[in-house]
């Protein structure tokens, strides 16, 4: 059992979508971190990474929950086939279970990881502005996803439909697919991502159905990026050519960049510590305004 999973719990809305969710209540005005998986992945991508924050952070609230169509989040009516993954969807769902999970005064700090980014910084540039004090990208940039997403279709050709066992799915995943170099994380996170088909174990959601959705995902996520008024940090493994309009925002400091060399894409499973303290030192300096007391009866100078 994973650290986050003692905070499990299910919140149903009324349409019959039954979200899978994680809270972890904030303590001592510390709010919360929202965090936002990719496309294919689910909440315990997450998993060792809410571990370690919460070591060097305990105050600090946790919200975590697997989007519609992944890990355990489902339709209450299995007849339901609404199988809808375009953003303004995502972003209403994050926007819902925000507003159940946490208070309306408590400050946030959302995180994105790939797809999920766009999420995040679409809702800290519109809904979710006023609460949201720190906005994270994981992995993803603009231009360079839509790149990535033009090889999509012959990428996803080479990966298997199933799996004989979970032990086989972790393997591939850190061996043949090169998508993880963490086995720890591995152990945790591929299980939350398949369902058990008669003798075999096969993806929760099928990324090839997903297609008509991969040109929207990452449009507009530098604008929403550099929009959101608050503090904002990009987080990369190893160099990744920004955009033009990001690299111009980051050489006038529009935002923080830090960059792991030592990590692939999955960032939050491959270093976990590192990324927790990362995250830890970016809120610690933009999730607490300063205080400043007057002295009155003094004359300014």
């Amino acid at each position: 059992m994973s650290f986050i999973s003692s905070f499990q719990s299910s919140l149903e809305r009324g349409d019959g979508l039954v979200f899978n969710v994680y809270n972890k209540p904030a303590k001592n005005d510390e709010g919360t971190l929202v965090l936002h998986h990719g496309i294919g992945s689910s909440a315990m991508t997450f998993a060792l990474f809410c571990e370690q924050i919460s070591k060097i952070n305990p105050d600090l609230g946790l919200l975590l929950y697997d989007a519609r169509s992944h890990g355990r989040t489902v339709f209450k009516d299995p007849e339901h086939i609404n199988y809808d993954l375009s953003l303004d969807s995502l972003v209403n769902d994050l926007e819902y279970v925000v507003s159940q999970m946490v208070s309306s005064h408590e400050k946030l700090l959302l995180l994105g990881h790939s797809m999920g980014a766009t999420v995040v910084s679409n809702a800290a540039a519109g809904v979710l502005k006023t609460q949201v004090k720190g906005l994270i990208v994981v992995d993803a940039v603009e231009g360079y996803a839509n790149q990535q997403l033009r090889s999509m279709s012959s990428l996803l050709l080479t990966w298997p439909q199933s799996f004989a066992s979970l032990d086989d799915a972790v393997t591939w995943h850190l061996t043949t697919g090169h998508l993880l170099r963490n086995a720890e994380s591995a152990r945790i996170s591929v299980p939350a991502c398949l369902k058990k088909e008669g003798d075999y174990y096969s993806w929760v959601l099928d990324l090839k159905t997903t297609k008509k959705w991969w040109d929207s995902w990452f449009t507009n996520l530098d604008r929403w990026f550099l929009s959101a008024p608050c503090a904002r940090m990009l987080v990369l493994p190893g160099t990744i050519r920004l955009d033009t309009e990001l690299t111009r925002a980051q050489m006038q400091g529009k935002f923080q960049m830090q960059i792991f060399n030592d990590s692939g894409h999955f960032i939050q499973e491959d270093i976990p510590r590192n990324l927790a303290e990362c995250v830890s030192h970016f809120w610690s300096r933009n999730g607490h305004p300063i205080k400043v007391i007057p002295k009155f009866g003094q004359i300014r100078q």
